[in-house]
C-alpha cells in the first residue's frame, strides 16, 4: 500500500495532464498540421493583395496580375476549408466520439416554486399565501406521491396514485357532512387521502378507506422551507424514465407552471 500511495504522489499534475492527453494524440497532430498549413496561407495573402496593389499603382496590367488574383482567392477558399476541418476534428474527438454522439440533445430548464411553508411572526408554521387552492393541491399531490390530475366531474378526484387511488386537497374545515357526501360518491373499492388544515375529531378513521391528515403538520420534516435560494437539503434526487411520453408531461402540471399561468391571468389586460 505504501509503494502505491508513493507512485501516485510522485505523478505531478503535468505529468497527469500529458498522461490524459495520450488518448488524443492522432487528433491534436492533425490540428496541429492544418494550424501550420493554415498560418501559411494566411501569411501568404498580404504578400499577394501587396502584389495586386503594385501592379494596379504602376498601371501595368498583366497576366501574371490575374494568376495572384486567382490564386488569393483560391487561398481564401483553402483556408476557410481548414478552419471547418479544424473545428470538425476537434468536435468528433474527447466526448463526443467516447459516447458516439451523431448529434442532437437538449436540456431543461426548472425554476423553483415558492416554499410551500413560511413562519409566521409567532414562529408557527402556516402555508404561503403565494399557494392559491390549484398549487397547493399540486404541491401535495406531488408530497404524497400523486400524480396531480384534477378529475372534471368529481371535485375531489385531485390526483390519483393508482386506478382506485385518489387524494383530496382542501383549506377548509372538514365536517362529517362533508365526509359522508364524498363516501356517498366513492365507488367500491376506491381510497381516498384527504388532506386539509382541521377537521371534526368525529372524522378521523371513520371510514377505513378514507385517510386524512392534516397540513402543515404532515408536511414538516420532509423538506426545508422558507428558502427562496439553491442551498437545498436535496437527499433523494427524483428520477425521471426513459420512456417517459409527453402526454404525462402535460398531464403532470408542476406548481410552478400553475403559478406563472396564475400570474399571467392576473396581469391587467391593455385593450
Amino acid at each position: 500500500m505504501a509503494s502505491l500511495n508513493n507512485n501516485h504522489d510522485s505523478v505531478n499534475p503535468v505529468q497527469r495532464l500529458f498522461k490524459l492527453l495520450e488518448n488524443f494524440k492522432s487528433e491534436i497532430k492533425e490540428i496541429y498540421l492544418f494550424a501550420l498549413l493554415n498560418s501559411l496561407v494566411s501569411l501568404s495573402l498580404p504578400l499577394g493583395l501587396q502584389a495586386i496593389i503594385q501592379y494596379l499603382i504602376t498601371g501595368q496590367p498583366s497576366s501574371s496580375l490575374y494568376l495572384i488574383m486567382v490564386v488569393i482567392v483560391l487561398a481564401t477558399i483553402l483556408n476557410g476549408w481548414m478552419n471547418i476541418h479544424q473545428l470538425n476534428i476537434s468536435e468528433q474527438g474527447g466526448i463526443s466520439k467516447s459516447v458516439n454522439w451523431q448529434g442532437g440533445g437538449g436540456f431543461k430548464f426548472y425554476t423553483l416554486a415558492p416554499s410551500l411553508l413560511k413562519q409566521d411572526k409567532f414562529g408557527n408554521w402556516v402555508i404561503s399565501q403565494e399557494y392559491n387552492a390549484d398549487m397547493l393541491a399540486a404541491a401535495m399531490a406531488k408530497q404524497e406521491g400523486f400524480k396531480y390530475q384534477p378529475n372534471e366531474s368529481s371535485y375531489w378526484k385531485q390526483g390519483q396514485s393508482s386506478e382506485q387511488d385518489f387524494i383530496f386537497t382542501t383549506t377548509q374545515f372538514l365536517t362529517v357532512e362533508a365526509l359522508d357526501s364524498i363516501k356517498d360518491e366513492m365507488q367500491p373499492g376506491e381510497t381516498l387521502m384527504i388532506c386539509c388544515k382541521s377537521f371534526q375529531k368525529e372524522c378521523k378513521g371513520k371510514f377505513t378507506n378514507i385517510t386524512i391528515k392534516k397540513i402543515p403538520q404532515m408536511l414538516l420534516g420532509r423538506c426545508e422551507y422558507g428558502k427562496e435560494d439553491y442551498s437545498l437539503n436535496i437527499i433523494n434526487l427524483p428520477v425521471e424514465r426513459e420512456d417517459e411520453e409527453a402526454d404525462d408531461v402535460i398531464e403532470n402540471t408542476s406548481v410552478q407552471a400553475i403559478s406563472d399561468s396564475k400570474k399571467k391571468n392576473d396581469q391587467t389586460s391593455l385593450f
